[in-house]
């Protein structure tokens, strides 16, 4: 018994001589040989010295002989048993992964195709990578396509998935340098016929032609040659066909499957690859190798941890090995010619159901078959030699007849009964296509039913389109479920081949007509002929596609007549037959089609709440085909019968309204005006606003609209007219969309949407919903068992309303398509009305937002304008922006108007070149200690003048140099004129100042407010602890009566920020000497005066009262 674990070390000394050109390699391997681990080892491939022949390639890629004597065996071979070594020391180790490389960044010479391109004897030199992008089809011709690599691997061709490339009658593709090789990747489909490929390929990650496709992909009667690997299959539905090629030459590998399956192999020669002609690993299910000739390969074809090859009718021979397989199943060789190889013909190890049949399998150096392994390999009914069959014998030798052996016993290996002479049986199976038949017309789903029948037995029956692998069936019935739908319409060809059990094949094929347009519902119109549906038409068309409804949503449980008219396309294939109209799945309507183009009803609808569907339903062919034609919710209000929505009463129409560069300058012009904001600052915020349209202001107005924000007219045609008033408050929201989105929005995934949204609807207050390219108002929803829908207000589709269809993981939003997550926005807090004041301080913290957050640029001239960053650049080249690679980056170009906002996080290098004689502008703006810092440089430019410099986050530049006359020498430097705007208001006391001595009890106290960039909300003062007293409306204030001593006036301002300023002042009040002696004095004398007032008084009345006798 062998040891559980050995360890065998590999020393050598590598030796480079330049002269003689010889390399040996230096191999260090330590192997569990129960667990199969290996240290990695690197490439021993070194490019600038001479390419190693094969059997050096095979000896380096496949690492075997692990024997320390293994360089002094190789002058004087003998077989292995008499050296007694144990068999283990043979066995191949398993490939490391081999994986395309990373995709190419962009470069200039790119080429990349998005539609079909067709190119015809032509000569094309690529200096870049070729794209083939989905959808796009690359078709050559007779064409000779060149990649022009100055390093290995620099460019390559990508055919991406949903691509399609074709390169046909004798095109070739290669390298202009052999010594730089290009690569190639396919995710799509590709069709090479009569062509070449070479020069592909150069590492174990660049391996060569890379197959990873979801389509299908043919190789016919194409030669691969001088790559690293000549071809490479990954994929358990690779559906790869390789038929009559010539795979020669390739450094490693000729064909490589790795992980891959339904790949056939048919009639190639696979000749003279360094390490092996075939290498399947882990690959499973459908490898078909048949008719090949496999030689002078290191290992003519090597099966790692695969399953289900099939090989037949091969030749393998003058190869190292012939065949190995290692841990592998279901291995079916069968009439095959395995001879001359220089060392086994098959070996096996661990592996299972390996059969070996009808072969002729003789003159190889060793073993014709060896198997190490608890597995049977059963070899039955194979010629080995000489007519008496096998020799069973530890030691092979290369005489015939062959020698077979089996490491742990007879039991293991069946090789009787042999054939006494070569197998010559060659009898085809009898195949035919039972359906579809000859020139039949087909679509949706096709049964292709096969007879197929040898006296040998029927090993599988392979079903072919277009000459593409389709399916392999290897059990009676023969039959394949083809979706017709994955051709293009027109005629195509079924092939399909019969394998017997010993190899010999058989095929036929028969042309149909694959037509998969359907009926085409080519009009629709909906007439609701209810005074509750408010009578408008619907026109509909391009259906299956979800119809836009004028009115999606109409009242339950009323009884509704809708007229239905409908105009069907192909109309030929429907007279006479049965079509259904329903409701959700509930049919309302059967009827006969008469005339496909001219179909009428008339529908009663009466529908309870919730959302419904309305479809149209009839049978074609096989199939049944079904065509939804609208959306229809039936509602009870959602709001208080006041608020209810109607169309044509409240449709709020602002469907031409955009906030352009005039009315926004126009706003500008006003807001400065009546609130005092500059505006150099004002327009920082258009970039952002032209970046988002219009529709944040529209559905920020149709909110407030439907709460009662606006008052609304009793004409209802006043509607349909923007007013001044409402066109600044559509302005004023979408300038400030970012702030109101940030302070008032929240992101949120769908059910935590609709819960929110829910909450406030039934609050009377519709949100704003916005997504990543548009925003609505929401003014209702439907919630029905575990059907939740949103009613959606537009301002692109003024005059109706669409709905939202809200699932656990996303919301279907109508023409804006599946979104994952939500932005809700509630309206401004406490706006009742149109009070523009209200939002002038959110204007402001907008202001505050962009500056804070960027690095900002206002230019006023015809320039262009190139600024780079580490992360990408901006230019700006007559009046347009050419390139912006800068991500988060807003720019507005209009005129002579350039106005650029940039992330705040790096440093920027600015040019600016003049277009004709002008007086330039450069404005810049910082927030600076709470102080908004703006620059102005202001310099006379002609033509080709420069301007350079560099700007970041609060780091306006110090000075601009600036080249007058562009011959490349600065001429001036311009620092800029500074301006200031505080951003908050100081409020200072002027009067008493510090330590003042008043000699009185009263004190005047008077101050002064120094404006800031927002304005003063509330000014209040008080007296050492007391009360504060509101002193807003004016500048100074008098306290009474105040006690000797020392006190504090502090006086505090609030802006409309709610930041609070505040200035104090000591002061001590000290009364003259006696001065409270003379009070009292003059107190008393008041008193006593007052007395002497009152009593003459009352004397003056009893005086009177006695004259009168009273």
């Amino acid at each position: 018994m062998r040891k559980a674990l050995i360890v065998l070390t590999l020393s050598a000394i590598i030796y480079i001589h330049s002269i003689a050109g010889a390399i040996t390699n230096i191999i260090l391997i330590s192997t569990d040989l129960a667990g199969f681990r290996s240290t990695t080892i690197p490439p021993l491939y070194f490019p600038n010295l001479r390419k190693p022949d094969r059997r050096e390639a095979w000896q380096i890629h496949a690492r075997k002989h692990l024997d320390i004597d293994w360089l002094d065996w190789r002058a004087n071979p003998e077989p292995p048993c008499s050296r007694q070594m144990p068999l283990d020391w043979q066995m191949l180790l398993p490939h490391e992964y081999i994986a395309p490389s990373e995709s190419k960044l962009p470069s200039s010479g790119d080429w990349v195709v998005f539609d079909e391109e067709l190119y015809k004897d032509e000569t094309i030199v690529l200096t870049g990578n070729l794209i083939i992008r989905p959808g796009g089809e690359l078709t050559l011709v007779n064409c000779t396509l060149l990649i022009n690599c100055t390093y290995d691997g620099e460019w390559q061709i990508k055919v991406e998935s949903g691509g399609m490339m074709n390169v046909l009658a004798g095109s070739n593709i290669t390298a202009c340098d052999s010594d730089h090789e290009f690569l190639f990747y396919v995710y799509g489909q590709l069709i090479m016929r009569d062509s070449f490929l070479s020069e592909c390929g150069y590492d174990d990650d660049h391996p060569g032609l890379w197959l990873e496709t979801d389509g299908n992909v043919l190789l016919k009667n194409t030669t691969i040659t001088n790559c690293y690997y000549g071809v490479c299959c990954y994929g358990f539905q690779s559906r790869i066909t390789i038929s009559d090629c010539e795979i020669n030459n390739n450094l490693q590998c000729g064909v490589y499957c790795y992980c891959a399956s339904h790949v056939a192999l048919l009639g190639c020669e696979i000749n003279n690859n360094g390490a092996y002609g075939i290498h399947c690993e882990y690959a499973d299910y459908n490898v078909t190798i048949s008719d090949c000739v496999i030689s002078d390969n290191g290992c003519g074809m090597y099966c790692f941890s695969s399953s289900n090859v099939d090989v037949s009718s091969c030749r393998i021979s003058d190869n190292g090995d012939g065949v190995i397989c290692l841990s592998a199943s279901n291995i079916n060789i069968v009439e095959c010619d395995i001879n001359n190889n220089e060392w086994y013909g098959i070996y096996c190890v661990d592996s299972s159901n390996v059969e070996v049949h009808y072969c002729s399998i003789y003159s190889n150096f060793w073993h014709g078959l060896y198997n190490e392994g608890y597995f049977v390999v059963n070899a039955s009914y194979c010629w080995w030699g000489g007519p008496y069959g096998p020799e069973y014998n530890e030691a092979g030798d290369p005489e015939d007849p062959e020698e077979v052996y089996s490491y742990y016993g007879l039991e293991y290996l069946i090789y009787e009964p042999w054939m006494a002479e070569p197998p010559i049986d060659l009898t085809p199976p009898k195949i035919i296509i039972t359906n579809p038949s000859e020139g039949d017309i087909v679509f949706g789903t096709v049964l292709i039913t096969v007879d197929a029948s040898d006296i040998s037995g029927i090993a599988n029956v392979t079903f072919y389109i277009d000459e593409t692998l389709a399916f392999v069936d290897e059990n009676a019935p023969y039959e394949y479920e083809w979706n017709s739908t994955s051709v293009a319409d027109g005629k195509h060809n079924i092939k399909v081949i019969a394998f017997d059990e010993v190899g010999n094949r058989a095929e036929t094929s028969v042309t149909i007509t694959v037509d998969n347009t359907p009926p085409v519902l080519s009009q629709c119109s909906l007439r609701f002929l209810s005074k509750t549906a408010l009578g408008n038409t619907i026109v509909v068309s391009q259906l299956p596609d979800r119809s836009r409804i004028g009115f999606s949503f109409l009242p339950a449980y009323v009884r509704v007549m809708v007229s239905l008219s409908l105009s069907l396309t192909d109309y030929e294939k429907l007279i006479g037959k049965e079509a259904t109209f329903l409701i959700d799945d509930e049919p309302i309507e059967t009827i006969v089609i008469n005339d496909p183009q001219h179909i009428s009803v008339i529908l009663t609808l009466s529908l309870t709440p919730g959302f419904h569907e309305l479809y149209f339903r009839l049978a074609y062919g096989s199939d049944t085909l079904t065509y939804k034609l609208a959306d229809i919710a039936a509602y009870e209000s959602v709001f208080q019968d006041k608020h209810a929505f109607n169309v044509t009463r409240d449709a709020y129409r602002f469907r031409n309204w955009r906030l352009g560069w005039e009315t926004f300058y126009e706003l500008a012009v006003w807001l400065m005006e009546e609130y005092g904001i500059p505006e150099k600052l004002l327009m920082l915020l258009y970039p952002i606003s032209a970046t988002g349209g219009h529709c944040f202001g529209m559905a920020y107005t149709a909110s407030a609209f439907f709460t009662g924000m606006l008052a609304k007219p009793k004409d209802a045609n006043v509607y349909a007219f923007a007013k001044e008033e409402v066109s600044r408050l559509i302005a004023m929201y979408q300038i400030t969309q970012l702030y109101i989105i940030y302070h008032y929005g929240e992101e949120m995934r769908s059910l935590e949407a609709f819960n929110e949204i829910k909450g406030l609807v039934n609050k009377g207050i519709p949100p704003v919903i916005c997504t990543a390219n548009h925003a609505v108002a929401c003014i209702g929803y439907y919630e029905v068992g575990d059907n939740r829908f949103l009613v959606i207000y537009d301002n692109n589709s003024p005059n109706c309303t669409n709905i939202w269809r809200v699932y656990d993981d996303y919301v279907d939003a109508f023409d804006l398509g599946r979104q994952e997550r939500l932005v809700v926005v509630k309206p401004l807090e406490k706006l009742a009305e149109i009070e523009f004041s209200k939002l002038i301080k959110i204007i402001r913290d907008s202001i505050i937002m962009v500056v804070q957050e960027s690095v900002n640029l206002i230019l006023r001239c015809p320039v262009d304008i190139i600024i780079t960053s580490e992360v990408g650049t901006v230019k700006i080249v007559d009046d347009a922006v050419v390139e912006n690679s800068i991500e988060g980056s807003y720019i507005y170009v209009s005129g002579d108007v350039k106005i650029v906002l940039l992330p705040e996080d790096l440093k920027y290098d600015v040019s600016v070149i003049g277009r004709e004689e002008s007086g330039l502008s450069i404005t810049s703006t910082c927030l600076i200690n709470n102080t908004i810092m703006i620059y102005d440089y202001i310099v006379n430019i002609i033509r080709n003048s420069t301007l350079v410099f560099s700007i970041g986050k609060d780091k306006p530049p110090r000075e601009v140099s600036v080249d007058v006359d562009g011959d490349g020498i600065p001429d001036v430097t311009v620092k800029p004129e500074k301006s200031r705007v505080p951003m908050h208001p100081m409020i200072t006391i002027t009067y008493p100042k510090e330590g003042a001595i008043i000699e009185s009890d009263s004190l005047t106290v008077s101050w002064n407010v120094r404006p800031g960039f927002y304005v003063v909300k509330k000014i209040e003062i008080r007296l050492d602890n007391g009360s504060w007293i509101d002193v807003t409306t004016t500048t100074n204030y008098t306290f009474i009566r105040i006690s000797e001593g020392k006190h504090i006036i502090t006086i505090r301002l609030t802006d409309e920020s709610e930041n609070i300023t505040e200035d104090s002042v000591s002061f001590v009040v000290r009364l003259p000497s006696g001065y409270n002696i003379l009070m009292l004095v003059a107190a008393m004398f008041i008193i006593i005066v007052v007395l002497m007032v009152i009593c003459r008084w009352k004397k003056r009345r009893r005086t009177s009262n006695d004259a009168h006798g009273l």
